[in-house]
């Protein structure tokens, strides 16, 4: 099925500008993967579809992904797990 919605209604795509090496056990924003959609109210409903290129550059790892939804106070909430967001990646020796 293909779905058309007007262009003010679309965000993206977003891209990285470069290469991003996370060392810290928490959630990190990486540079250019931030999409804002403002809503007019509390009660409209957001279809998020995205697609996610993961590159390790050693055999033993563990990724994480999670989308963050931030109410009009600024607050944050994980959509996902606290611990593994809404998708994880691991290598078979991790």
């Amino acid at each position: 099925a293909l779905i058309r919605l007007p262009g003010e209604l679309v965000f993206g795509p977003s891209r990285c500008s470069r290469a991003t090496l996370v060392d810290e056990d928490r959630w990190t924003e990486i540079e250019g993967m931030s999409v804002k959609a403002v809503l007019p109210s509390a009660k409209e409903k957001v279809l998020v579809v995205y697609n996610v290129n993961f590159n390790p550059m050693e055999m033993n790892y563990e990724t994480y992904f999670t989308l963050f939804r931030t109410s009009s106070s600024g607050s944050m909430t994980n959509l996902g797990q606290m611990d593994q967001g809404t998708w994880s990646v691991a290598s078979s020796s991790a």
